[in-house]
């Protein structure tokens, strides 16, 4: 963990930076890692993995103490996994629809 003021490696089970004794402020950022797997395997895999790439931005981001950017690539990441899932079923609509009338 890095402490956003400072800059510097910090121990991340203390209350204040012992650098610069800014306070830790810990938020918990959903990072969709495993759903942006599980949607490139099974759903869509273009847009799985472009929810995968933002996943992982996610965890560097917070790492880096950017919170506020951590969270935009959460959303991001997010929606796009809404996306996989909106096209898987699409695709599973379109190939009923095929097999029962025909092409």
């Amino acid at each position: 963990m890095f402490c956003r003021n400072c800059g510097k490696e910090i121990d991340g089970s203390l209350e204040e930076c012992s650098f610069c004794k800014e306070p830790i402020i810990k938020i918990k950022i959903k990072n969709y890692l495993l759903e942006s797997i599980l949607a490139a395997i099974f759903c869509n895999i273009i847009f799985g993995l472009i929810a995968l790439n933002y996943s992982i931005k996610v965890k560097h981001l917070t790492a880096a103490g950017e919170i506020k950017e951590a969270i935009k690539a959460s959303k991001i990441a997010n929606r796009w996994l809404v996306t996989s899932a909106i096209a898987f079923f699409i695709g599973i609509f379109l190939i009923i629809y095929l097999v029962s009338y025909g092409a």
